[in-house]
């Protein structure tokens, strides 16, 4: 295997990696509106907080994630561009996963934004400190998803 494939390889795990990261903040998202609707008090409040810090933990996994990815794709990219008729399949595959990715970005942004219209003033000034870092975390992760896929 020579080097251009190595990194594709990575690249391809590293955005399959992000996939099922999303995927499990998505219902971790969805799981949260179902505890605001459920649960009362101090049990809400656990849950909600357990929910953010299992979230945290993942956009911390996924951070890292896109430093592998954008140090990878910039350490061969003039390569790739060099040889894109020969690695045009394994490109659009990438490409595809890519959007995959953004296809999941937005159905979290949907999801976090219903969730804050259905969730009550009360219990949005109950959220711990960990919740309310998250939302900041958050975009701040969606804004790299978004510019790593123009990449």
């Amino acid at each position: 295997m020579n080097e251009i494939e190595v990194k594709l390889d990575i690249l391809e795990r590293s955005v399959d990696k992000k996939i099922k990261l999303l995927n499990q903040i998505y219902n971790i998202t969805e799981n949260q509106q179902l505890f605001v609707k459920t649960l009362e008090g101090e049990q809400r409040q656990e849950y909600l907080s357990s929910a953010a810090e299992e979230k945290q933990k993942l956009i911390d996994e996924i951070l890292k994630i896109d430093t592998v990815f954008i140090s990878t794709f910039e350490s061969f990219n003039g390569m790739l561009n060099k040889n894109r008729k020969l690695y045009r399949e394994r490109i659009l595959k990438l490409q595809e996963k890519i959007r995959l990715v953004v296809d999941i970005d937005v159905k979290i942004r949907v999801k976090e934004e219903r969730n804050r219209q259905i969730f009550a003033p009360s219990v949005l000034n109950g959220l711990s400190p960990n919740i309310k870092a998250l939302k900041a975390n958050k975009s701040y992760i969606l804004e790299q998803y978004e510019k790593n896929s123009k990449q």
